[in-house]
């Protein structure tokens, strides 16, 4: 067994353990790619303990075979899975718990928030024959794509509570009409904005493909829809419970992009609404710099903001969770667009717009539906009540886009 194949833990009771013989030997079909660390293999005299310990810092993925007994042993809640819990909110740790027998494991928090396998959550013993081995299998199966997975990782950065003008003064070069008026916004809460749009690594990761035009992991995914979004979001929160990532509302994407400025950019006014900008130049890619170029470019090239966003504006159009809202004159807080209706913000314009559309106050309402090789987002996370809603929101309107289309 190569010393470089992913490893895998398998937290169990003892009481069990015939169960976790079985799925070490369907992992023994993989030998080559996983190696699988067995308590059973210890040499006398090893430190027990410090085995366990070393395994479980070590491995790639966990593997926890849920039972009664499981959730009754007081080693595996008090030891085991604190540790195991720490490396998934540290390291990016996979957890794969697998339902052997039938128990209360939704009413444990930690456990009800995780994707439980078989993913219809019917305990293996329930299957006979030929049917448990299936289940098995396809257990092995997601376990090895899993391993073998590249690692990724995203920052963030804090975006603190505060006060700012959203929307546009009338002065503006380039101002549109839906701009204005401008009015003071109050965001009461904080909460955590991807350092950078979404990556194509990133997606793949998560949902298994790549659906953008210009292919390139280190470069924004594009042609997702917002609905595609928010099937990302769910599938990303059932593999890191608590991180609660959405998408950012208008307020809080331009509040984030202005980062405590007040011009068209945070880098100063446009000089020109169409045509190379310099106030654009060193921090976006748009049709003013790309030269005969097509496409979007590798993040992180241009400036950051003061608040160490990279490209908030250019290389691609980001969703926003909300609708678009008719501004007033009259202070908001904590604003959000229509709940309804049948369009979604994008803002920050895209590698083949001109430098007008590129501004931190431009705001465009398009079809959720709409997928473009210009067109992306960033992830958002809380804390702060725009989690909540929009979590709640994005189900209802799944829930009401399904009916549309017939599908149950």
């Amino acid at each position: 067994m190569s010393s470089e194949s992913p490893t895998v833990f398998v937290s169990y009771s003892h009481r069990d353990e015939r169960y976790k013989d079985r799925l070490v030997t369907h992992l023994s079909v993989l030998r080559g790619r996983l190696a699988v660390w067995d308590d059973r293999k210890l040499n006398a005299g090893d430190d027990w303990y410090a085995e366990i310990e070393k395994a479980m810092a070590t491995a790639n993925v966990a593997v926890l075979l849920i039972s009664a007994d499981f959730l009754a042993s007081d080693f595996i809640s008090e030891e085991e899975v604190p540790r195991l819990l720490r490396r998934r909110e540290q390291d990016g740790l996979t957890i794969v718990p697998v339902l052997l027998k039938s128990c209360a494991w939704a009413k444990i928090p930690w456990l009800s928030a995780m994707q439980m396998r078989p993913t219809d959550a019917r305990p293996l013993m329930s299957l006979r024959g030929n049917a448990r081995e299936e289940a098995w299998s396809a257990i092995v199966t997601e376990i090895l794509q899993l391993a073998e997975a590249p690692v990724v990782q995203q920052r963030f950065r804090w975006i603190p509570p505060g006060k700012f003008t959203m929307g546009s003064p009338e002065s503006e070069l380039g101002r549109l009409e839906n701009e204005g008026p401008a009015h003071e916004v109050t965001l009461t809460e904080g909460y955590w904005l991807a350092e950078m749009p979404c990556t194509q690594a990133l997606w793949q990761a998560v949902m298994g493909e790549n659906p953008s035009r210009y292919k390139s992991p280190e470069r924004p995914v594009e042609t997702v829809s917002w609905y595609d979004c928010q099937e990302f979001l769910k599938r990303l929160n059932q593999l890191l419970p608590g991180l609660e990532a959405k998408l950012p509302s208008e307020a809080e994407w331009e509040y984030a992009c202005r980062a405590g400025t007040q011009a068209a950019t945070w880098n100063g006014e446009l000089e020109t609404v169409a045509g190379p900008s310099g106030a654009l130049d060193a921090i976006a890619w748009y049709d003013g710099n790309r030269g005969t170029a097509r496409g979007t470019r590798e993040l992180g090239q241009k400036q950051a903001n003061p608040w160490g966003l990279y490209d908030m504006l250019g290389n691609v159009w980001e969703w926003c969770q909300d609708g678009q809202r008719s501004y007033a004159k009259h202070a908001e807080t904590d604003p959000e667009g229509p709940l309804g209706g049948t369009l979604r913000v994008i803002r920050g314009g895209s590698w083949i717009v001109h430098a007008r559309y590129v501004r931190a106050a431009f705001r465009y309402g398009r079809d959720p539906g709409l997928r473009s090789g210009r067109l992306g987002f960033r992830l958002s996370r809380g804390p702060g009540r725009g989690a909540r809603r929009s979590g709640a929101r994005s189900a209802r309107e799944e829930a009401q886009r399904a009916r549309r289309e017939g599908r149950p």
